[in-house]
């Protein structure tokens, strides 16, 4: 196991796109970074549960670099590679370990790896998966694209019009939600 560097890490940063005139402010709280033994880096790092509560449980994603269960590595699955890139995963955590790895001081444009541990949650018992993919330029270039669109919608106030179709209802709803 990757021992952690941080933990908890409270971030509040501004994205900086080359479309975008005005920086997008960004603020999340990330679970750890680890130091990647292949680069040496700090990269970011988050956990995932899945299958709690389920009768059935669940199996781990594929294109994991390693699994242990009751301690021991049962290796990697056979759709991994090195430098697999994460959205090829799931491309929500990839989103996540993006936005992470930019809060961290990783230049946008930049790839570097990132890192999931997944719980997988069965009756028979509990395996964490080791994911390590790349995010690359190009799914950055997505994921910062989808930050703009996003923040024009705030700015213009095009998002709150679109969740509902009265501005009061929605401004009322609003105030009984934890925006943090």
């Amino acid at each position: 196991m990757l021992p952690f560097v941080d933990v908890e890490i409270h971030r509040k940063f501004s994205l900086f796109l080359p479309k975008c005139a005005t920086p997008i402010p960004i603020f999340g709280k990330q679970d750890s970074a680890v130091i990647d033994p292949f680069t040496d880096t700090k990269c970011p790092h988050d956990w995932k549960v899945s299958g709690y509560g389920n009768a059935t449980g669940v199996s781990p994603k594929p294109g994991y670099m390693a699994i242990w269960k009751d301690c021991i590595n049962e290796g990697s699955h056979k759709k991994y590679v090195m430098d697999i890139p994460l959205e090829q995963v799931d491309p929500s955590w990839a989103t996540q370990v993006c936005t992470y790895g930019w809060g961290m001081g990783i230049p946008f444009g930049t790839a570097f790896p990132g890192y999931i541990d997944m719980l997988a949650i069965r009756p028979t018992g509990i395996r964490v998966a080791r994911y390590r993919g790349m995010i690359t330029p190009e799914f950055q270039k997505i994921v910062g694209e989808n930050y703009l669109k996003m923040w024009t919608a705030i700015q213009n106030n095009s998002y709150v019009l679109s969740l509902g179709e009265n501005r009061l209802t929605v401004e009322y709803l609003a105030q009984f939600e934890r925006w943090y």
